[in-house]
């Protein structure tokens, strides 16, 4: 049901037919909640999840939406990281906006694999994401809710080192 969930929302992302609700989102409570649960699931594998440094900031959006798009980022973290590793985040002011930054010491990404992880059903490891569940849907559906957003969403990494997500959205006006 949750790969259709996700078919369904990226189907409906491509003909401009999703409603947001915008309202002002706390993303320091956003950020902490998800974190909270994520806990649970990072324990498992032993994998510490660190808020280090989360300013009190807002942005005009939908809050589920956000709420998916963080969680999505940090679940990737938790799968690709391996036992005793850890997924940090940090969000702070930006003159352009509010830049979130959420990164592992797990796997990471080759390369030539940079350009297509944002693709539908792309997986870097086709191996371990069925080993560990993943659809290769969730990083799709989070550039879809940063572009509705007017945000960005970039990738660095290094194979054997590990994943940096930076994502930047818009201060409220």
């Amino acid at each position: 049901s949750k790969v259709l969930e996700d078919l369904f929302l990226l189907s409906k992302s491509d003909e401009n037919q999703i409603a947001l609700d915008y309202e002002t989102v706390d993303l320091k409570s956003l950020i902490e909640e998800v974190c909270k649960h994520a806990e649970i699931i990072a324990s498992e594998k032993n994998i510490k999840i660190v808020v280090a440094y989360i300013e009190g900031l807002q942005v005009y959006g939908d809050p589920v939406r956000l709420r998916q798009m963080v969680w999505n980022v940090v679940i990737n973290g938790i799968k690709y990281t391996q036992h005793g590793g850890e997924v940090k985040i940090s969000m702070q002011g930006k003159r352009d906006g509010v830049l979130i930054i959420i990164q592992d010491n797990g796997i990471g990404i080759s390369e030539e694999d940079l350009p297509l992880i944002f693709n539908r059903f792309y997986r870097v490891d086709k191996s371990r994401s069925r080993q560990e569940g993943g659809t290769g849907l969730g990083l799709s559906i989070c550039k879809f809710i940063v572009a509705a957003h007017k945000g960005s969403i970039n990738i660095e990494s290094k194979l054997g080192e590990g994943t940096k997500f930076k994502i930047i959205l818009p201060k409220p006006e």
